[in-house]
């Protein structure tokens, strides 16, 4: 029962993270060995990129040009303004570590904690969350599942199936 309940778990990380749910030797080691995919039909315009609504599109790693904050008020705003309901932004552990790690992020955080550029304060990820609870965005989710499946009755890991570049 909790092998069941942990690949129908899998499935749903992979479809609110990417939109569809591939069933492969990989995620399902002792089941059939076809490959199945199942696009859940995202329209494309739902799939936005970092940056989408800024001048400059940047991925999160490129630290100079991109604004992870303004892409989540980005986001939801886009939601907002096309009928898509939410509840949480949700990303992987991976992601939120280097979201918060970003130095527009930080840089904003302190803006908000009132702390001067002056003064070294480590801003952690408490923190970030905190700053941002105000700022009328749904909750951030950290999304750090990682599952298992047996394969000849040894227990193996299989990973985690939220991707790490979507949010």
């Amino acid at each position: 029962v909790q092998g069941a309940h942990a690949r129908l778990n899998y499935m749903a990380d992979q479809a609110r993270s990417t939109g569809s749910i591939v069933i492969d030797v990989n995620n399902n080691p002792d089941g059939a060995p076809n490959y199945v995919s199942v696009d859940l039909k995202v329209p494309a315009a739902n799939k936005l990129k970092a940056g989408f609504n800024q001048t400059t599109h940047a991925a999160w790693s490129d630290t100079t040009n991109s604004n992870p904050i303004q892409d989540l008020i980005d986001m939801v705003s886009y939601a907002d303004d096309n009928g898509i309901p939410y509840g949480a932004i949700e990303m992987s552990k991976t992601r939120f570590n280097s979201f918060v790690s970003h130095p527009k992020v930080i840089a904003w955080t302190k803006g908000r904690m009132m702390v001067s550029d002056s003064v070294t304060y480590p801003v952690g990820k408490i923190d970030v969350l905190a700053a941002l609870e105000g700022f009328n965005l749904p909750p951030i989710v950290i999304n750090d599942s990682k599952y298992t499946a047996e394969v000849d009755g040894i227990v193996t890991a299989v990973g985690s199936a939220f991707d790490d570049d979507n949010v």
